[in-house]
């Protein structure tokens, strides 16, 4: 199925399943309203020509997004994020599965199917359904301006981050800002600075737009605020190469009085003060209580003829220093039966299929953003402005949570560097792809992985393939070099 295929069956019927989990968001968003709003069923649909009738109507397609960012196998924000670009790094390995070893090769086919439905149709069906919703709001006359307004930001900074992982997977991409199918239809390829333009412009409208606080979620951040938008921000100026307002946005967020460093075995519970924005799975389906990630790796049960999903390669856990507390809090193992081998696999996530429970209590959610990265953004844009003692002072906050010692004040502008692409490497492993998108742009993959992946690895694979039915479809769509 194609981008203008899956937009024609978008706009003739998008039936969002949205769980029960709907009613807890339509309850957090509404309850600002001064007067009861009767809540709809929890189901909504969106077409291009959609005009949102009530404030319920409006949240509910909202609420919808966010159940389907963290609901189903093929959806870029369940775990394939995570599990996909990690193979695709230096971190995760599989053999078991038809697809999923071209990653660990760097070897993908323009038709694998992985890349197809859970990257590029994942992405631009949510693109999409933002895109449905901004226009679906501004048409409405129905509907409180403070409402409106909350619901837009949200809508353009789910919208600016789907664009974040589009372009740097995929290299330029089709620009779409609008749910009318027969506007996207033929699309060329968007230069990434135009690209990352709007994903500019989208976040700084819904910082402007968002809540400053919690409140919208009932003081659970699982629905994005100004502190999400600004943190996001933030990467993007850091990817971008503006650095001075990639270290004042993080700035920012590191000085939030709702923000704090947590400890390592707090940092991903539904109380974490370093959660920026996580999505909260629904307890009385699908992965039940478990986070989508935990319930794909970690093993039915240990100890027996059950695999994880996916496992540690032996680099990474070669690169972990026996004192860091990480790899005691982060990294699990099990004794496979069959072959009588202990495989690593992450442990961030502690519920998986064998703990997973029907209505059972949440321990974690899916963190998405938290404050960590944005000490570690603010010193790499520190380092990259020569301001090495500062950029080290924030990376030894999180080397110290680890149990490290402080780097020392005689290191050379490359050793504190160094010490900030370790510290990226071990604290984001296994989180979001953070780790295949950091060697792309530091310009660190063509040497790393082609000594570990030896003639699997091309310079061309930085980048996935585009699917084969966009380039049959669409005449304007061109494919990346390589394949």
């Amino acid at each position: 199925m194609t981008l203008l295929s899956y937009y024609s069956s978008l706009k003739r019927f998008d039936k969002f399943i949205i769980h029960v989990t709907v009613f807890l968001f339509l309850q957090m968003h509404i309850s600002g309203c001064k007067k009861l709003i009767e809540i709809p069923p929890p189901v909504s649909t969106i077409t291009t020509e959609q005009v949102f009738a009530s404030p319920a109507e409006a949240t509910a397609a909202m609420a919808g997004i966010y159940s389907e960012l963290i609901s189903g196998n093929a959806n870029f924000a369940s775990y394939s994020t995570t599990v996909y670009c990690g193979m695709s790094a230096d971190e995760l390995t599989v053999v078991n599965t038809t697809e999923g070893p071209q990653f660990a090769k760097n070897n993908l086919f323009s038709g694998n199917l992985i890349v197809g439905y859970n990257f590029w149709q994942s992405l631009y069906a949510n693109v999409y359904r933002a895109n449905a919703i901004i226009e679906g709001l501004q048409n409405s006359t129905n509907i409180n301006d403070s409402i409106k307004a909350e619901l837009v930001g949200e809508a353009r900074f789910i919208r600016a981050f789907c664009n974040f992982y589009l372009v740097n997977l995929f290299g330029p991409v089709p620009l779409v800002t609008t749910s009318n199918w027969r506007k996207t239809n033929l699309l060329a390829r968007a230069p990434t600075d135009k690209v990352y333009e709007q994903i500019v412009a989208d976040l700084k409208d819904a910082k402007e737009k968002l809540a400053k606080d919690y409140s919208v979620g009932k003081g659970e951040r699982i629905i994005p605020n100004k502190t999400a938008a600004t943190a996001l921000l933030a990467r993007v100026y850091l990817y971008m190469g503006d650095l001075v307002h990639a270290e004042q946005e993080a700035t920012t967020v590191i000085n939030s009085p709702e923000m704090a460093l947590e400890p390592l075995e707090n940092i991903f519970g539904t109380k974490s003060r370093e959660a920026i924005w996580q999505l909260k799975q629904n307890n009385t389906s699908g992965t039940y209580n478990a986070t989508p990630e935990g319930y794909f790796i970690r093993p039915l049960s240990r100890n027996s003829d059950y695999q994880p999903g996916v496992w540690i390669t032996d680099f990474f856990l070669n690169s972990l220093q026996p004192e860091d507390h990480r790899k005691d809090a982060w990294v699990d193992s099990t004794r496979f039966a069959v072959d009588n081998l202990i495989y690593y696999f992450p442990g961030k996530y502690k519920e998986g299929l064998g703990e997973a429970i029907v209505n059972g209590p949440y321990k974690q959610y899916y963190m998405v953003l938290r404050l960590a990265e944005q000490y570690l953004i603010r010193a790499e844009a520190l380092i990259k402005q020569n301001q090495y003692s500062k950029a080290t002072e924030d990376i030894n906050l999180i080397r110290i949570r680890a149990g490290l010692g402080p780097l020392e004040t005689t290191l050379s502008p490359d050793d504190i560097m160094n010490a900030l692409i370790k510290e990226r490497q071990v604290e984001f492993f296994a989180e979001w792809g953070n780790r295949w998108l950091d060697l792309k742009r530091w310009g660190l993959a063509d040497g790393l992985l082609g000594t570990l992946k030896g003639s699997d690895w091309q310079p061309t694979d930085k980048l996935y393939p585009i699917p084969d039915g966009e380039l049959k479809k669409n005449a304007n769509m061109t494919q990346n070099d390589g394949y």
